[in-house]
């Protein structure tokens, strides 16, 4: 070997330092990673060692927001101050610098806040403070700017800010607002509606909420509309219910029994067949032999129950029930099909059981009276067991259901 390639050879780095270099950087990495997680846990946990030991925006920031909260707001002001000639974005700085400034520069607060507020989005004290602040000032658009940005993270904790929202939908400007943002159909929307619909002092205020939803071409769906129709009906206001359903959901006359074929038409609870499936119960929607599906029953005979079950608003007068079952249980007459006003007395208006038909369908039909007043302005239709002394097997399907008035119009006395 010449002498020049002696001196190359030995100037080439080594495998076994090229591999003592790596680690040495991955070390130095790792402690570096070590570091920055105990400067940040020091920093949450006790700001005021790191602020002596580090000195970091981060834990200046929030020992300025303890002494914020301490009632120093000269204090969390000057260690707002250093925090942010560091870091002159730090939103948490940003914050308590203009929270901590003496009353006479309120434009300058809200000028700062305003600042912080575009910066972070995701500053859930700042954008609280900025809708309180929208909301005082009646800026409708922008209080909702900021109550979109808290409720699409806040998923858990909603309510305060509906509480504020619910006032706001009361005016104009206020529900025009909310409706725009909730045309975008967020997804704290299905929450808000319910709540308005449930928790305003009247329920118009909810109807009317709709109503901006469906012109902006983003309506209610099923599940929207659902609380808004059970917390009238819960006021006793079950003919106002069916009018505002109508209203969204507009059925050809006289359709009086939504979907009475079980084949899955549009409706709304309470307008809806509610199935309820308990011990000894079993009810749901089958495929028909020869096509279509019907409301399939398995019952044990001997717990009492209400398998199926819609709200009617027929108006006084002479009606008549009508349907198809097939059953070959003996014991089928346990189940029946009744009507009975919704009122306090749940008066029971007709009746009739059902029968064992073999293997071929058969109709069955029922006549009752509404009677007039107030506790009869609604009914249920229900599908009730009358448990026997004994369990049993009992199996039985339903469909085409229908009801229709018949002869003239009577008005029943109460």
């Amino acid at each position: 070997m010449t002498l020049a390639a002696s001196a190359r050879a030995a100037a080439r780095p080594s495998a076994g330092w090229r591999w003592a270099a790596a680690g040495a950087a991955a070390g130095l990495l790792g402690c570096a990673v070590v570091a920055s997680g105990v400067s940040r846990a020091l920093e949450a946990s006790r700001p005021d060692l790191a602020v002596q030991v580090l000195a970091t925006p981060g834990a200046l920031g929030r020992l300025a927001q303890r002494e914020l909260a301490a009632g120093r707001p000269q204090q969390a002001r000057a260690l707002a101050a250093r925090a942010l000639a560091q870091a002159p974005l730090d939103v948490r700085a940003l914050r308590v610098y203009a929270l901590s400034l003496p009353a006479g520069e309120a434009r300058r607060r809200d000028a700062v806040m305003a600042f912080a507020g575009e910066r972070s989005w995701r500053d859930s004290d700042t954008q609280l403070w900025l809708l309180q602040a929208r909301l005082a000032a009646g800026d409708a658009a922008g209080a909702m700017r900021h109550a979109d940005a808290l409720l699409r993270r806040l998923v858990k904790s909603r309510e305060p800010i509906f509480q504020l929202l619910v006032p706001l939908a009361a005016h104009p400007r206020g529900a025009e607002a909310i409706a725009e943002r909730l045309a975008a159909r967020p997804n704290w929307r299905p929450a808000y509606l319910a709540y308005l619909s449930r928790q305003a002092a009247d329920p118009a205020l909810a109807s009317a909420m709709l109503k901006r939803l469906a012109a902006l071409g983003a309506g209610p769906t099923d599940e929207e509309l659902q609380p808004l129709l059970s917390r009238i009906v819960r006021d006793g206001q079950a003919p106002q219910a069916a009018r505002v359903l109508q209203d969204f959901r507009p059925a050809p006359p006289p359709d009086l029994l939504r979907d009475g074929g079980f084949e899955g038409a549009p409706a709304v609870a309470p307008f809806a067949w509610s199935l309820r499936t308990a011990a000894g119960l079993d009810i749901n929607i089958a495929d028909r032999a020869g096509g279509g599906r019907a409301l399939q029953v398995d019952y044990d005979g001997y717990g009492r129950a209400t398998s199926a079950r819609q709200l009617l608003v027929l108006p006084p007068g002479a009606w008549r029930l009508s349907g198809e079952m097939l059953s070959g249980s003996p014991d089928v007459e346990r189940l029946s099909w009744r009507v009975s006003c919704a009122g306090a007395g749940r008066t029971s208006l007709g009746e009739v059981a059902a029968r064992p038909t073999g293997e071929a369908w058969q109709a069955f039909s029922v006549d009752f009276t509404v009677p007039a007043g107030a506790d009869c302005a609604a009914q249920w239709i229900s599908l009730v067991g009358a448990p026997g002394a004994r369990r049993t097997s009992i199996s039985a399907l339903f469909d085409s259901l229908a009801i229709a008035r018949i002869g003239n119009v009577e008005q029943a006395e109460p």
